[in-house]
Order: C-alpha cells, then structure tokens, then sequence
C-alpha cells in the first residue's frame, strides 16, 4: 500500500460507540504507569509517558476485541487528534465543560463529542487536525439523536 492510501486509511470514519470505547481505554490506561522492565532485558523500551502508556493499551483492546487492520489506524489517527478539538475546547462549551477555575483541573468530556470525533471530517491542514465545524456538527447531531429532537443545524448533520 502506498503512503498516500495510507494517509487516507487513516483518515477514514470509525464505529463511534467503538471509538467511545477507545477513548475509555486510552484515559484509563494513561493514568497508570507501565511495569518497569527488566534491567538489561532484550527488546524495544517505551518511555513511560501518558501518551505511549494509552496507545499501548488501545492497540492490545483493538486486537483483543479483533478490530480490522484496516480500522485500526484510524481509530489511533482519530485519538491522537483529539487535541485539535481540545485546544479549541471554546468552540465546544456545550460539549466541554472545566470543572474549575484551575486549568489543570480536570474536563467534562460530552460522550456525543467523542463519538463525532468518530466520524468527523479531518481537515486537509498541516499538522494534521479535525475539520471543527464538521465535529461541531456531528456531535449536535448526536445529542439530538439522544434527546429525540430535530437536528438544529439543517441538513448539513449526517
């Protein structure tokens, strides 16, 4: 496969209730630390970061639960870009709530949103982010879904 196939594999929609569940494993799995390897040990070391600890462990549910090769990349595509949605978390307020003051506090994350981030368009930008307009869409679609209304913003929500 040839690196421009890939590059569009990976920006293919997901399953959103699978995504969701990704999300979980990643948050869960990036709290905890990785065991410490042996010293002098055979193999390949990851740093023992929040990022390689919760992709680690999303790689090892997505084979558990024996997702297609072809699904995986962008499932892990659409994880790492999260913070696209996150730094522009002001776009989002129905959707992203502080529960402080503190900016480290900890976020309230709407499940309506991270199953958008499931299906929304990633943009064609350097570096690499998700199309805002179109998660902000989604996930309006989603909520209206849940709550039995009437989408809001048009036809635009599929």
């Amino acid at each position: 496969m040839n690196l421009s196939a890939q590059i569009a594999l990976m920006k293919n929609p997901v399953d959103p209730v699978l995504f969701l569940e990704m999300t979980q494993v990643f948050q869960d799995a990036a709290r905890k630390p990785l065991p410490k390897p042996k010293r002098g040990a055979p193999g390949w070391y990851l740093a023992d970061i929040p990022l390689n600890r919760g992709m680690l462990a999303v790689c090892g549910a997505l084979k558990a639960a024996k997702v297609s090769e072809d699904e995986v990349p962008a499932i892990m595509n659409r994880i790492l870009l999260m913070g696209s949605v996150f730094d522009n978390a002001a776009l989002f307020p129905t959707f992203i709530k502080q529960s402080s003051d503190d900016p480290e506090a900890p976020v309230d994350v709407a499940d309506v949103l991270l199953k958008a981030l499931a299906v929304a368009r990633i943009a064609d930008v350097e570096p690499p982010s998700f199309d805002l307009a179109d998660v902000l869409v989604k996930a309006q679609k989603f909520e209206d879904d849940a709550t039995g209304k009437a989408s809001s913003l048009g036809s635009k929500a599929q």
